[in-house]
Formats: C-alpha cells, structure tokens, sequence
C-alpha cells in the first residue's frame, strides 16, 4: 500500500518523492511529501488534501520551521481547482534552503497534519496562507459528513455594494464625519514588532488590502489603510504597485473593520472591490518620495461602530509641531518571531527630525525629504506588511492621521526588521492640496 500512494503521488504531480538522508521526516507522507522535480532538479512540497467545500472560502495554512534566517517565504500552488470539490486538493508548496520541516497543515480551521518544529538555536517560522471560493452550481449539494473537515462560510454578500452594507448591530446610518472621526467606540490604549496586540474596535479605521494572485488562485494579505472618510482610504503607494506597474482596481480587494486578517468569518468587518486606485504621479518605484495612494470606494458607507474614519491633520504642517510627541502605529506585519500577525499590534514611537534622523543613520539621506518625517527606534515599531498603516497622533481627544508607514531599514545579520533605527512615513500634512486635486475630499 505504501508503495502504490507513493506511485500515485508520482503520476499526479510528475515528480518523485525525495529519500535524501537531508529531506526532513514528513508527519503525514498521505497528506505532505518532499518531492524532486526530475526537470528542474528542485525540491518542493505536495499537498493532497480533501475536504474542499463548495459555496465556501476554503482557508488552507501551512506552518514550516527550519533551524536557520532565511529571508525568503515559499507559496502555495492551486494545481487543479476545477477538480474540486469533488477530488481532493493538490497544492505545490515552494521550499527555500536548506529545506524546512512540516509542523502543521490547516484546513479551514482544523489542524489535519502536525509535526514536531526545528530545534536550534535560531529558529524560521514560515506561515502561508492560500484563499479558495469555490462556486457552488445549480444543483450542486454536497452532505456535512461528519468526517470532512470544516469549513467557514464566506459571506455571501461580500461583494455587494458597500451603500447597504450592514457592519453587526452597531450600524447607525445617522452618524456624521464631524461627530465621530477619530473616535473608537472601544477606547485604545496605546501602549508589529514587539507591539501589544489590539482589541477589536479599537482602530475602527484600520483597513486591509489583499492582492488578487490570480497566477496561484489565492488572495494574499498585502497592506494595511486607513479610511478618511465613506469612501476614501488612504494607504502607501508602493502597496498599490505590483513592480513598476501600477495594480488595477479589479487587482485589490478591500476589508474594512478588519480585525483577523485570517478568519473570513467575521460578522463586523466588509470586503469589497474599490472602483478606482489613486497613485501620486511623483512616486517612483526606484524612489522613496511621494508615497502616497488612494483606494476609492464603489458607494458611500454608513459608519458604524466596527468602520468609522480617522481625522486628517488640519493643522500646519510644520515639522516642529509634531517633533517630541509620541505618535501610535497600528497593523498586521510581521513579528519578532517572523510571521505575519493574524490580529494588529499597536506600538507607541516617538517622532524625530529629519536631521536625528539622518544623523543617526546615512541610509535615511535617501529615504527622507521635506515630504516624510521618522518616528520609532526604541525596540518596537512596524515591519514588512505594517506599510500603508496609519501613524495616528492624539489631538484634542481625537486620533488625527499624520503619517503613512513608508519604509524601514532591514537588519543586515538578521533580514528582519531593526525596531532599533527610525521607520521613514509619508507626512500626510503635505498632500492636502493633492488630495484636493483628486476630490479625495473627507465627509
């Protein structure tokens, strides 16, 4: 029996599985095997997996440790989603080097494979994710058999145009820009990398942005944003550009009142296709200046208690206002332990001149100008997938938007983040005129 799951294994993805003394043990070898490209001379994971439901977002993950700093992730290949729901799933998992171990498989929720992590004294933990709606068709039924795995239905009304759009039962059409701007129903309290992970409803601004791959059938998390008003939200530029080409509306998906960037399941939170992208013309992506971008809307939004906008800075713009305060980042990047968080974390940083900026860094000489200010360096602070987040400044009781996180400089030995130099945001202050220009106006 063994040795015909392995041959099949091998017509399917017409590959052979690996027996190298330096492949790691598969927990699972009927779920996961390490398996060799005889073309390419490459080692990858395969995944045959059932329990694919139709009318769902199947949510699958994979965890990999490995006992060394890598600084790539790997992916997840779909290979034959029309097959499904009714044979099992076959996903190509990429591998980097030396190769990982397989410490768990989830589908929808459930752990179906697990094995021991890596041991080690510096210690890679890689989480990917791969996102599947698989259309149910007219007469199509399939049985809950208490033996498959769970699913989480994917809202239905997800694409629906956001002007009927229900965020649980605090939904109050009635609420104005004036009344609630900067103001959680859940009052934060500030305290990313080594940040405190937030409460839900405490930055009801606080947006998601997922990119369509649609060369691996998945949605993958890729930017935070903040909401301005009921149909504008503001993020970074350089989340909004796939390279040097500029990403179409039709490429984004947007999650507003988004808490778990994971669970396709909760009730407060709206995902939608924006009908138009906004790119400040200056920004280049061999550059760092001008690195700011807008996401409109399809329909205006009731506010609620779950989605409510920031405020925008309305006072000047001079750097010296906000030099010595402390400043609030909240977003979903990466942690110190190297995965992307599932919920945002919050950190407090102190903003700097651009001077002691560059004074304590010369790599700050070319991603600063008189359009960006720098804030953090104290240990805790964002990282990579925390860009187009918002830097929110307490101001007469209020959350006020000053900043968009732009850039950070990366830890040579490490290839992580180093909490330890400033992160470089966009002043939003400086882009009043450009965002009068494009009718981004805030109501």
């Amino acid at each position: 029996m063994r040795l015909l799951q392995l041959l099949a294994l091998c017509v399917q993805f017409n590959v052979v599985p690996c027996t190298l003394a330096n492949v790691p043990t598969t927990p699972c070898p009927r779920i996961f095997q390490y398996v060799r490209d005889m073309k390419t001379h490459t080692v990858y994971g395969a995944i045959t997996i059932e329990g694919y439901r139709a009318g769902f977002n199947n949510t699958l993950e994979v965890i990999l440790s490995m006992p060394s700093i890598v600084h790539s992730t790997g992916s997840l290949e779909l290979l034959n989603i029309h097959d499904l729901p009714r044979q099992p799933a076959r996903l190509r998992v990429s591998l980097t080097h030396p190769l990982p171990s397989l410490v768990s498989i989830k589908l929808n929720g459930k752990v179906v494979c697990s094995g021991p992590p890596a041991q080690g004294h510096r210690i890679t933990t890689i989480k990917l994710h791969h996102y599947t709606n698989i259309q149910m068709m007219p007469g199509d039924h399939y049985g809950d058999d208490s033996d498959s795995v769970e699913s989480h239905e994917y809202p239905n009304t997800a694409m629906h145009p956001l002007s009927h759009a229900k965020f649980g039962d605090g939904d109050h059409g009635s609420l104005s820009y004036e009344r609630i701007c900067g103001q959680p129903v859940n009052r934060a309290v500030p305290l990313m990398f080594k940040g405190t992970k937030s409460r839900r409803g405490e930055w009801p601004w606080l947006s998601a942005l997922y990119y369509k791959n649609n060369d691996l059938g998945s949605l993958q998390f890729r930017c935070g944003a903040t909401l301005i008003s009921d149909k504008v939200l503001l993020t970074a530029a350089h989340c909004l550009m796939n390279g040097k080409n500029h990403l179409q509306a039709d490429d984004i998906l947007v999650s507003l009142g988004r808490y778990n960037i994971m669970d396709w399941t909760e009730v407060d939170s709206r995902t939608v296709n924006p009908r138009a992208l906004v790119i400040h013309s200056g920004f280049r992506s061999d550059a760092f200046d001008y690195d700011i971008g807008a996401i409109i809307l399809p329909n205006e939004i009731n506010y609620s208690n779950s989605v409510r906008p920031i405020c925008i800075w309305t006072e000047s713009d001079e750097e010296s206002i906000i030099v010595g305060q402390l400043g609030t980042v909240v977003g979903w990047g990466f942690s110190e332990s190297g995965i992307i968080s599932d919920v945002p974390k919050s950190a407090q940083v102190p903003i700097v001149s651009e001077v002691d900026c560059i004074r304590s860094d010369i790599g700050f000489q070319l991603t600063t100008s008189k359009r960006t200010f720098c804030a953090g360096g104290q240990g805790a602070g964002p990282c990579q997938g925390d860009s187009g987040s918002g830097l929110f400044v307490s101001r007469g009781g209020r959350w006020v938007l000053r900043g968009i996180v732009s850039y950070a400089l990366i830890d040579p030995d490490t290839g992580k983040c180093d909490a330890r130099k400033y992160t470089v945001y966009t002043d939003v202050a400086k882009y009043h005129e450009w965002m009068e220009d494009h009718n981004l106006r805030v109501s």
